[in-house]
């Protein structure tokens, strides 16, 4: 059987093709569809989705003739359309920021159910863009059937069922994943629960040739195998993010971070995501640079300077902090070369503070970890990660959404075990056993910082 995972993403669609569990093609198509006016406003045309994955559709069943596909795409981003599916707005997207005030209505009317599930929304979530559009564009409301998410406006595409979604991308727009349902809230809000899709099990065949997939950030973290208990995923793309998987959720009343829930319906997903990242690097570093101290690092002694890598004030995770002032002045180093290490350290240690975090929220955690981003295609970060967090640093040969996709499509038809074989290690790095050195490192990092965190706001 042929099993196919499509990722609608900000500026293309990827996708991965699997004849079982060998991959057979992969790509990329560009889409080239925004129509920002200002800084907060960040729309998308989604008739160029529609053309763009029709045409690609269309190539699949030439090739492949009958295969079984899933889809994600950007969470938090929401499309109104009509009755016959037609979008009656252009996509307001993931990013857009115009819903703030919404959001913070929100907060307040919906605290109670907010403080179970361990979450406040923010205008990145779909609930206040589709608040927005009911204050500040009545007749577009009105004339909405459904706000879809843009994997479900596909889904509609392949299958002719309209109002359909999975669970993770309904959570930003307000579905408790508790409960199973739209909470009350929602409609004392002003907005009717009808205008909202039925919600589904990921994995779900809503179709012959279809299984619902989940948002592309759950996505990448099936692609990467860490989707059940222990497991974990420290992903350093922009920013860096932290996932998990546990058994029940603790809620954080600060919101430093909160939770998915899986595609099997038990288990849950905790991740958060700091500011310190890849941001920093590039702004600081040329990509030669980059490159040749990564290849240079010295992984097996600590540096005597802390760095928490990041060019913003504001930080969410693992700590809330408006203010936050950072921690060694990158003045004060003798090279350039130095700076890189200890930043590089940084987000390790940053990395093992949030799983110290976590584990105190009932999050349990084995002794690999799972990593991805262009990072850690040098084999000496990895393998400073692995001392510094004294566990095995696991590198999977695929990680994008596309590829979990792929593997939610064939879940129905072959067992768990045999999805694992799919998801395929290219490399592996154990920590050194004389490594305790950078756990007393690690001490002093945290000291340091939390002795930053008093001056918070």
């Amino acid at each position: 059987m042929i099993y196919i995972g499509l990722d609608l993403g900000t500026h293309g669609i990827k996708y991965h093709v699997l004849e079982n569990l060998d991959l057979i093609e992969r790509g990329n198509v560009p889409i080239y569809s925004d129509l920002s006016s200002n800084y907060e406003f960040y729309e998308q045309n989604p008739e160029i989705w529609r053309e763009t994955f029709l045409e690609l559709y269309t190539q699949f069943k030439k090739t492949y003739g009958r295969f079984i596909i899933s889809i994600s795409s950007t969470s938090g981003s929401v499309l109104p359309v009509d009755k016959n599916g037609i979008p009656v707005y252009n996509a307001i997207m993931y990013n857009d920021s115009r819903s703030s005030k919404e959001a913070s209505f929100l907060n307040g009317i919906g605290e109670e159910k907010l403080n179970n599930l361990g979450y406040k929304f923010n205008s990145s979530f779909s609930l206040p863009k589709i608040l927005w559009v009911k204050n500040n564009l009545p007749d577009v409301y009105r004339k909405t059937k459904y706000f879809l998410h843009p994997a479900d406006f596909l889904v509609f595409l392949v299958s002719g069922q309209l109002g359909i979604t999975d669970h993770s991308n309904a959570l930003k727009s307000g579905f408790d994943i508790i409960e199973y349902s739209w909470p009350d809230y929602i409609e004392k809000a002003g907005i009717e629960i009808e205008k909202l899709p039925k919600v589904f099990a990921p994995t779900t065949r809503v179709y012959d040739s279809l299984a619902l997939g989940m948002t592309d950030g759950c996505s990448s973290q099936i692609a990467t195998g860490t989707f059940e208990i222990g497991k974990s995923l420290i992903t350093v793309g922009s920013t860096l993010v932290i996932k998990a998987v546990s058994e029940k959720i603790v809620p954080d009343k600060l919101g430093r971070f909160y939770y998915h829930l899986n595609f099997d319906s038990k288990t849950f997903l905790p991740g958060g995501a700091s500011n310190a990242g890849g941001v920093f690097f590039e702004k600081i570093f040329d990509e030669l640079e980059i490159e040749a101290f990564s290849e240079k690092l010295n992984s097996d002694e600590p540096s005597k300077k802390f760095v928490y890598p990041t060019i913003h004030k504001v930080e969410r995770f693992p700590f809330s902090c408006n203010n936050f002032k950072g921690m060694s002045d990158i003045e004060n180093f003798d090279s350039k070369e130095e700076l890189f290490k200890s930043a590089i350290e940084g987000l390790a240690y940053i990395s093992k503070y949030s799983f110290d975090l976590l584990y105190d929220f009932s999050v349990k955690f084995s002794d690999s970890v799972f990593v991805s981003g262009p990072m850690f295609n040098h084999k000496p970060i990895m393998k400073l990660f692995a001392n510094i967090l004294n566990r095995k640093i696991v590198r999977t040969k695929f990680n994008d959404a596309s590829y979990g996709d792929a593997l939610l499509a064939m879940m129905k038809d072959i067992d768990l075990d045999n999805v694992r074989r799919a998801i395929k290690i290219d490399c592996l790095v154990e920590p050194n056993r004389n490594a305790s050195f950078f756990q007393e490192n690690y001490i002093n990092f945290k000291k340091e910082l939390e002795s930053k965190l008093g001056e918070c706001k």
